[in-house]
């Protein structure tokens, strides 16, 4: 049976790499990124704009897109029920990166409006500051508002104590190479 696997971490990270080289490496697979593309559009006024009037309408713009997500995973298990798929963030992130701004959400895959696909497995990606901030810098474009906030050291250290609340997460060294990563994670999984 294919499996949803995550991949997660403060950006910078490498979440996207990682999921990428795994769906490269595991032919049958799909790859989705979070938030999914056709929410691309509308980020920056939800980020800039409706973030500052309210945090909670914020929440539920990223907590649809979860939900949306969840539904395109269902048509794929459905149509391709024995291949795996990679997700760069899901869930976890949207409802971490809101509690670290005091929004009163626990995290809930299941309840009486929506019905989100738990992950097998989720993978974060620990990075020493130093080397994630280079990386970012490596990136050439700007910062984007959620990089700015993690610049903080409380605010970081916020998220990584969310995170840390969660049993069910793999913790991966992200200095090691891609090679590596994605050898350790498909060992986990089972993929040969």
């Amino acid at each position: 049976m294919g499996k949803l696997i995550v991949i997660t971490g403060l950006d910078g990270s490498g979440t996207t790499t990682i999921a990428k080289k795994l769906h490269e490496i595991d032919k049958k697979s799909f790859f989705i990124q979070s938030p999914h593309n056709n929410y691309s559009n509308c980020r920056k006024i939800i980020d800039t704009e409706v973030k500052q009037i309210s945090e909670i309408a914020h929440y539920y713009f990223y907590l649809s897109s979860n939900i949306y997500i969840s539904e395109k995973i269902k048509e794929i298990k459905e149509k391709y029920p024995e291949h795996n798929i990679y997700c760069t963030r899901y869930l976890m992130d949207t409802v971490v990166s809101h509690k670290v701004q005091n929004v009163n959400i626990e995290l809930e895959y299941k309840n009486d409006i929506y019905d989100i696909i738990e992950p097998d497995f989720t993978f974060f990606l620990q990075l020493d500051e130093n080397i994630r901030q280079k990386r970012i810098k490596n990136r050439n474009y700007e910062k984007s508002d959620l990089d700015k906030i993690l610049d903080s050291n409380i605010i970081r250290e916020k998220f990584i104590e969310e995170f840390s609340k969660y049993e069910n997460i793999i913790y991966i060294d992200a200095s090691k190479t891609i090679e590596e990563i994605c050898k350790y994670i498909k060992f986990t999984i089972g993929v040969k």
